[in-house]
């Protein structure tokens, strides 16, 4: 009797191990991808554990040339003058948000942007002028969107806005 007990008591173990050990495993490689969406249906997945990148195009899969990585060891600098110009975009200030697209025309790629915005009143003097951080990632020659939250953006006039600094990492 003690020996079916101890027996019993091994198998047990041993189950539990074997279930944690392959729960673990399906754990670790279904959170080991992370998709970065792109403009027109490109994606991009990302191994985290290797870097190793493939571009997702439609039902299509292939390895990209220049792996992203998640966790990037390159630093974030300050775009020079000649890439900086070759980023353009269009932007919209509505219902408390200030949005709109950017084109990356440069060789780099972007992680921050600082605009400033610039809010008139109809009888042309200045309601506000508030600078506005986003971070985003936008590969060379794609276009993503942004997004930043404002107040006192009602009943305004017009607004203008600018770029007045990007920062990345060259490729």
């Amino acid at each position: 009797m003690k020996k079916q007990v101890i027996l019993l008591a091994i198998t047990i173990t041993i189950s539990i191990s074997v279930t944690v050990i392959i729960g673990w495993y399906m754990y670790l490689h279904n959170n080991r991808y992370h998709l970065v969406r792109s403009i027109k249906g490109i994606a991009y997945e990302i191994d985290k554990k290797t870097g190793k990148t493939w571009v997702i195009i439609g039902d299509i899969k292939k390895i990209h040339k220049e792996s992203l990585s998640i966790e990037t060891s390159k630093e974030n600098i300050i775009f020079p003058s000649a890439q900086k110009i070759k980023v353009t975009g269009n932007a919209r200030l509505r219902n408390g948000s200030f949005f709109g697209e950017l084109y990356n025309g440069s060789n780099w790629t972007i992680k921050e942007v600082l605009f400033l915005v610039t809010v008139i009143e109809k009888n042309g003097s200045i309601r506000w002028a508030r600078k506005f951080k986003d971070q985003l990632v936008i590969l060379p020659l794609t276009t993503e969107s942004f997004t930043v939250k404002v107040i006192g953006d009602e009943n305004i006039g017009y607004f203008e806005w600018r770029i007045l600094e990007i920062w990345g990492t060259k490729e």
